[in-house]
Order: C-alpha cells, then sequence, then structure tokens
C-alpha cells in the first residue's frame, strides 16, 4: 500500500507550486504547505489514539478516504478556499497512513525481522516517490494537472485495495490481531 500512496504525494511534493501558477494561485503554494504541515501535527496524536482505541481498519478506510477524496478537490480546485481545503484532506489521510501503515510493517514482523520491516518499508516508500515523480510528470504533460491529479486519487484506490487484499483479508483470515501504536 505504501508504493501507491507515495506515488500519490509525489505528485503534491513536487507540482503544487506549478499547479498553483497555473491556477493563477501561486501565493497559495507555501500557504497549502503550512497547512498541511499544521493538520499532520496537530491529528497525529488523536488519530494515534483511534489507531489504539479503535483498530487499524477504523482508521486506515477513513484516512484513505480523505486522502483520495483531497486528491479529487485538489484536481477541481478553482478557487483559494478548495485548494487550502483540500491539501488538509491530504494532510490528514497521508499524514495518518504513513504512521499506520509503518506500525502495521513492523508489528506484523517478528522481532528478529523488525529491522528488515523498517527497511522494506522505506523502500517501498522511497521507490514510490521516484516511480510516481516520474509517472505524474508524464499524466501532466500529456494531460494537465488536473488530471495528473486524479490519477493520483487512483493511486489511492489502488492503495486501499493492496491493504484489503495483503493485510485486511489475511490477517482476519490467519486470525492475527489488531495491531496497536502503543503495546
Amino acid at each position: 500500500s505504501i508504493i501507491f500512496i507515495t506515488i500519490a504525494y509525489s505528485g503534491i511534493n513536487t507540482f503544487i507550486p506549478v499547479y498553483a501558477k497555473s491556477l493563477q494561485m501561486a501565493h497559495m503554494a507555501n500557504y497549502f504547505f503550512v497547512l498541511f504541515a499544521l493538520i499532520i501535527v496537530l491529528s497525529r496524536p488523536w488519530t494515534g489514539k483511534l489507531f489504539d482505541r479503535m483498530g487499524d481498519h477504523i482508521t486506515i478506510y477513513p484516512c484513505m478516504f480523505f486522502y483520495a477524496a483531497g486528491l479529487i478537490v485538489l484536481s477541481q480546485a478553482h478557487t483559494p478556499f478548495l485548494f487550502l481545503a483540500s491539501g488538509a484532506m491530504i494532510a490528514l489521510g497521508h499524514g495518518t497512513l504513513y504512521s499506520c501503515l509503518q506500525v502495521i510493517a513492523i508489528k506484523s514482523s517478528p522481532d528478529q525481522r523488525r529491522g528488515s520491516a523498517i527497511s522494506t518499508y522505506l523502500l517501498f516508500s522511497d521507490a514510490g516517490v521516484g516511480i510516481g515523480s516520474l509517472l505524474l510528470a508524464w499524466v501532466a504533460e500529456s494531460m494537465d494537472y488536473s488530471a495528473m491529479y486524479l490519477v493520483s486519487s487512483a493511486a489511492i484506490c489502488l492503495a486501499l485495495m493492496s491493504y484489503f487484499g495483503l493485510y485486511h483479508r489475511n490477517r482476519k483470515m490467519r486470525k492475527i490481531p489488531e495491531v496497536t501504536i502503543h503495546e
């Protein structure tokens, strides 16, 4: 799942200033990133508690929804309000997913393989950013930035399907207990 999440994130990280300029809102790009960081910092304490109390699925699925919906809103943002609102939605989704999926990767691994789990997680995260930057640049050049952000939302749908297929369904079939952040 993390590779698809970071493919989508690469479009935020790489193209927001150019997209904002194309919308004649170049000055809003800085505010986008400030709001993005603020939402991540403010949301992580309570989303971590939600993850612990309610479980991984209760946290992961809504965050994927927020992430995908934020990318769709961003693709259609023609006002500063929508541009910034999309940043808040994306931050809530991405910021929570990144850390929660990392916890799942670590806790799902045997103790002696946790270092490998972290390395693999970060490898797929970095690969997603690299692949996403190239792929999304090609989409933006072939179509436009709006289409690029719609493609990014499709990447989140792929993340959702991979999460369900590789973790949710398998955990249920193997009766693996839910993962919490603070064990």
